[in-house]
């Protein structure tokens, strides 16, 4: 059998499979097969010179276990059967991840800023898995933000959401000029996007 041997899968890093073949006779060839259109991967910690920078087999510990590394895993490294074999033993599983476990990071789509009277709006777009927690910060001050999910996304068997972070500033009240600091968590990643120069003491920005 094979599992997924890392514990939190974040996508744009390297994804560990681990396969633990017991039956296994010493000397027998070891191979990984899998991805969209399920070729031979690696055999014996030869991966096929097609993946240069994709894929990495590594035997640890024993005859018995052997690993295959995904570089850079992505949505099309997901969703897919993996096969892990020795001699004439082999295991098929589908590559998948359950809420727990992977971690989609934070993209941003867009931003935009807009000011009208004294109000001063900003707004960022992001697709992200799981929800992340922002606050805004002015300055020294810091505030809460308005989250809305716009989509649930499932591509290839993988979920994330498209959402908009928005928060309205109030000029007059506080500051009429400064940056703005959006920052968020997902998970223990953590993210600071700069969403603004607010200039607007003579009504515009810059």
């Amino acid at each position: 059998r094979w599992e997924i041997a890392t514990k939190s899968v974040i996508f744009g890093q390297d994804a560990r499979l681990t396969c633990h073949s017991y039956a296994c006779s010493q000397g027998s060839l070891k191979k990984w097969f899998g991805g969209k259109r399920y070729n031979l991967l690696c055999l014996d910690g030869t991966c096929d010179p097609a993946y240069p920078a994709k894929y990495e087999m590594v035997s640890r510990e024993s005859d018995y276990q052997f690993d295959l590394t995904i570089k850079n895993i992505s949505l099309t490294d997901t969703d897919c059967s993996y096969t892990c074999a020795c001699g004439f033993l082999k295991y098929t599983n589908m590559l998948v991840f359950d809420d727990f476990n992977f971690t989609y990071p934070l993209e941003v789509l867009q931003y935009s800023n807009k000011t009208e009277d004294n109000l001063f709006e900003t707004v960022v777009s992001m697709n992200v898995y799981p929800l992340p927690v922002c606050v805004i910060s002015f300055q020294d001050i810091t505030f809460p933000t308005n989250m809305s999910v716009r989509n649930a996304n499932v591509v290839d068997g993988m979920k994330f959401y498209t959402v908009d972070i928005q928060h309205i500033f109030d000029t007059e009240r506080y500051s009429c000029k400064g940056h703005l600091k959006l920052s968020c968590e997902v998970r223990s990643i953590h993210y600071t996007l700069n969403t603004g120069k607010l200039y607007s003491c003579k009504g515009y920005m810059l």
